[in-house]
């Protein structure tokens, strides 16, 4: 079982299959983003397309934020950790932590505002909000965009030196 799951991770845990990891996920945020906008500025009742686009792209980045923020766990799980440790792989492991932090915490945000529009209006009346609310999702992932280019362009130049400066902290 432990070579099978270090056979599955080796590909998914280095530099390149996180480049491109960020590459599709900036893309499908890029199409939304594209889509979102005119929604929520035009005067049509658009709110269920608005809530799948935004709930979707919530989900993804939760996950991605935990697989980021948790590869070096996951390297150890898969045991590729400590043959493979490099300081290379620790600056990997040092920005992703970072980063899908980062990215956990804007997806839950966007599942958030998803969630207070299906709110029944009885409880929670967002009647006339709704744009606003998915304005807010519209600027995190514009947010998630920026972080995430930066990210990629960070993973790209990581080198053997000293440990990386978190989004926090840069």
């Amino acid at each position: 079982m432990s070579r099978l799951v270090s056979f599955l991770a080796r590909p998914f845990s280095g530099r390149s299959a996180i480049v491109l990891f960020n590459l599709a996920i900036m893309a499908i945020a890029f199409d939304i983003l594209w889509d979102m906008v005119p929604l929520v500025l035009s005067a049509a009742d658009d709110i269920d397309e608005l809530e799948r686009v935004s709930d979707g792209l919530g989900t993804i980045l939760i996950a991605y934020g935990v697989l980021a923020e948790e590869r070096e766990s996951l390297m150890k799980f898969a045991r590729l950790y400590p043959a493979m440790l490099s300081p290379v792989q620790e600056r990997l492991d040092h920005l992703s932590h970072g980063y899908g932090m980062c990215f956990l915490v804007i997806g839950l945000f966007m599942e958030m505002g998803v969630q207070l529009v299906k709110i029944p209006d009885a409880i929670l009346d967002t009647q006339g909000l709704e744009a606003l609310i998915f304005g807010v999702n519209a600027f995190f992932i514009a947010l998630t965009l920026a972080l995430m280019t930066r990210f990629t362009w960070r993973v790209l130049r990581a080198k053997a030196q000293a440990p990386a400066v978190a989004p926090a902290e840069a």
